[in-house]
């Protein structure tokens, strides 16, 4: 009797340890009246269903750039939010949610939420302020956010807006758990300098920024391409379709990045920008970068990264109803990554089997077909599956989250 009580509690710790589920519903699309027809409308991706359930609803809100929703440990939404506003799960501007400090107007990947170190009620907001100069636009001012879901019943409150992070000129952030398993770290690289700057964000608050400088050379601004972690946090990629990829081992106890390993990307050209998306397979093997027409896989197991380059899709000249060249990419709690595309279109690219090498990959062109115009975005998530590094110095709070396990290729 004692083994099986002891069975069931490890079942419901561990039932409880894996179901984070903060990034399960996406939303993306144009705010519309009851009156607006398809294809107006926000679309909803539950991904609490297999396979992922899609729907329409009219809102207040719209996702012109930006695009986040957080969800509970349990997969259910509890706001929203375009990097303007931040609204309830029930459609309504949350207290105090009006007016966040945007700048000119929101990058895709500008507005993410994380769960404060040791609250469950209450999360943090990362945004940004954005600027314009020499014909370029840039992220001039990183700010947070407080969301404190005690408050009015439940349905949240913001407690604090627009608290100024770090001033500078940088490009798309993106955040990783911290290797004890509670804390995280955010990761934003300078627009012109080979430089990036990183914080951490613990109970007590946010530490830094922390500045790390390296040698390689720019041959012009960072372009607007996607930053991104390896679902394992062991890897942090810059993709720049002008300056190539860089790969950079992450070290998730002291935040420190290594000196990368450079892989030309050579499709840079002044206009339009030819390079945008990039995601990592969940098994942390197989990144995938695109142009505005191809979509490469990189082997990062490999010995020489750039000689694995493989071309596993080509734009097909789809149009609904314009064209639906490839953009942002996003892997999502299925397992699949999603490729939006440059225009307002009602579809997604999909990577049906990211894990796979080559065209095993399974990339289906617009593979999934959804309700409204997706505008040009496309929502970004952290992984809020990772938890502690095992064995490693920082190890060191008991906390023994989940870490997805993938079959590895040989």
């Amino acid at each position: 009797m004692r083994t099986i009580f002891l069975l069931i509690v490890y079942l419901v710790f561990a039932n409880n340890l894996f179901c984070q589920k903060n990034d399960y519903v996406w939303l993306h699309g144009f705010n519309a009246t009851l009156e607006s027809p398809p294809p107006f409308g926000i679309t909803i991706l539950d991904f609490n269903h297999r396979p992922v359930l899609l729907s329409r609803e009219t809102q207040n809100m719209g996702f012109p750039d930006a695009s986040f929703s957080m969800s509970d440990k349990e997969g259910q939404l509890i706001f929203k939010t375009n990097g303007l506003e931040i609204f309830t799960a029930g459609d309504e501007l949350m207290e105090n949610g009006a007016d966040l400090d945007e700048g000119l107007f929101v990058f895709p990947q500008g507005a993410f939420a994380l769960p404060w170190p040791g609250r469950d009620s209450l999360y943090c907001l990362i945004h940004e302020k954005t600027a314009f100069e020499d014909n370029t636009a840039y992220v001039s001012e990183f700010l947070y956010s407080l969301v404190d879901m005690r408050e009015n019943n439940g349905a949240g409150a913001v407690t604090e807006k627009n608290v100024p992070l770090m001033e500078g000129a940088f490009y798309y952030h993106t955040a990783v758990r911290h290797g004890n398993g509670r804390d995280w770290w955010i990761v934003a690289p300078d627009a012109y300098e080979a430089a990036y700057y990183v914080l951490l964000l613990t109970p007590e608050g946010f530490e830094g920024p922390y500045i790390q400088e390296f040698d390689f050379p720019l041959d012009t601004i960072k372009i607007r391409s996607q930053k991104i972690f390896s679902p394992d946090g062991s890897l942090y990629v810059d993709f720049d379709s002008w300056n190539g990829i860089r790969v950079f081992p992450f070290d998730r106890c002291t935040g420190e990045l290594g000196e990368p390993r450079n892989v030309p990307f050579g499709f840079g050209a002044p206009f339009p920008f030819p390079g945008w998306g990039a995601a990592i397979s969940p098994n942390s093997r197989f990144l995938y970068t695109c142009t505005n027409t191809l979509l490469m896989q990189y082997d990062l197991w490999s010995s020489n990264i750039a000689d694995s380059a493989d071309t596993v899709g080509i734009f097909d000249d789809f149009q609904t109803p314009f064209s639906s060249t490839f953009y942002f990419m996003q892997l999502a709690p299925d397992g699949r990554i999603y490729i939006c595309a440059t225009n307002g279109e009602n579809m997604y690219h999909v990577i049906n089997n990211p894990n796979a090498k080559g065209t095993a990959c399974e990339f289906l062109p617009h593979g999934l077909v959804t309700p409204t115009l997706t505008y040009i975005h496309i929502p970004y998530f952290p992984n809020y599956r990772l938890y502690d590094l095992p064995d490693s110095p920082c190890d060191s709070l008991g906390i023994d989250g989940y870490i997805p396990k993938n079959e590895q290729e040989k």
